[in-house]
């Protein structure tokens, strides 16, 4: 019984992985025609059936791009952001960054997808955008337990990035008053004395 059903699961996964695959040689092929609405209809019939598959969503998130359909991307970004941030950060930095295109304030709701986002946007020295999702953190989430983390990353983006030791600073001295009791306070001390070094430095 127990080999039926490992059997029966193999087949599962590899039937879903076709399904996948044939969905995205669809899409490509009615593209290739001209049948942009087709291939829409084509990928969103996919992910009636696995809504969290990433690479259908990125298909999903760029048809959407290209087609400069702002209103129904940001929509699906709602569902995309927060599962390329847990799966491919990277995947949604560019989802950002095409987000804001259509509205140049767009900032997902959810703290820790934020955060994560910011990191790979800071990768990739995408410094400005980076620090935008993290600003007025303790405000828009004042019960995400993460801040001080958020924080020393932006602190680090600040300093690091774009050279900003002092911003740094005070982003950190707010860390150390307003956290007393986050175990991240050790870095933040690490931190603040390698700035101190540097804003002492004869410039």
């Amino acid at each position: 019984d127990v080999y039926k059903r490992q059997e029966d699961s193999q087949a599962g996964f590899a039937a879903d992985e076709y399904q996948r695959r044939k969905a995205l040689a669809e899409t490509e092929i009615r593209l290739k025609e001209g049948q942009s609405d087709n291939a829409l209809e084509t990928l969103t019939a996919a992910l009636e059936k696995h809504p969290d598959d990433l690479k259908l969503n990125e298909r999903f998130h760029q048809l959407l791009f290209n087609l400069n359909s702002g209103e129904r991307c940001l929509r699906h970004l709602q569902h995309y952001m927060p599962l390329a941030a847990r799966l491919n950060p990277a995947l949604g930095a560019t989802a950002l960054l095409n987000a804001r295109r259509f509205k140049a304030d767009y900032l997902p709701d959810d703290p820790l997808v934020c955060e994560r986002i910011a990191e790979a946007l800071a990768m990739r020295h995408k410094n400005r955008e980076a620090l935008s999702l993290l600003r007025n953190l303790h405000q828009r989430a004042p019960d995400y337990p993460q801040i001080p983390r958020a924080y020393l990353l932006a602190a680090r983006i600040f300093a690091e990035g774009l050279g900003q030791v002092e911003q740094a600073q005070k982003l950190l001295q707010f860390v150390r008053l307003r956290y007393p009791q986050s175990p991240l306070l050790g870095e933040v001390a690490n931190l603040e004395a390698t700035l101190a070094k540097l804003s002492g430095m004869p410039g």
